[in-house]
């Protein structure tokens, strides 16, 4: 290997870190966003049902990535429509 692919690849390597780092902590965010907005509708869901359905169809359901953030979706939004 030449010096000059060395170069290349001493520059290539960060950039994929970086870009791979950036990825995870993109996915986190809108982990944590669902997140607050479940705990929030559950905090509305015994006195304010119909504030609480607002909260859950705000929520992009392709964000829903986890099996345990579909299944709270689902019995929450469940709860406020009944």
């Amino acid at each position: 290997m030449n010096s000059k692919n060395k170069i290349h690849i001493h520059r290539i390597v960060p950039l994929i870190l970086f870009l791979f780092l950036l990825s995870l902590l993109g996915c986190d965010r809108s982990s944590e966003s669902v997140r607050k907005s479940l705990d929030i509708a559950e905090h509305l869901m015994e006195n304010h049902p119909d504030s609480a359905l607002s909260v859950i169809d705000s929520i992009d359901t392709a964000t829903l990535t986890q099996k345990s953030q579909k299944a709270r979706y689902a019995l929450l939004k469940s709860m406020a429509l009944d």
